[in-house]
């Protein structure tokens, strides 16, 4: 199963963002902030998160695809669509 990996950017807030994330989708989050890849992070730095993940299984739909959509409180609309594999 082909598995898609959102990468998006937030100015101090992505931790906030991808809990968000999380919560609306389900799945598993995996934070790495600035600090966990190099300990001499300037102070003010380093608990910024370098990258955030979710990861949520797809909803199957009557076109074929697996598809969620959704608005976010950060002004962020969502539409994830993404088609299945043909049968074997």
């Amino acid at each position: 199963m082909a598995v898609t990996t959102p990468y998006l950017n937030f100015d101090g807030k992505c931790r906030e963002a991808m809990q968000f994330y999380k919560d609306c989708l389900g799945g598993e989050l995996t934070i790495m902030t600035f600090g966990d890849v190099d300990p001499t992070t300037a102070a003010d730095a380093k608990d910024r998160v370098m990258h955030g993940r979710t990861m949520m299984e797809p909803q199957d739909t009557f076109w074929n695809a697996h598809f969620a959509m959704f608005s976010d409180k950060f002004g962020f609309n969502w539409m994830l669509n993404h088609d299945k594999a043909p049968a074997a």
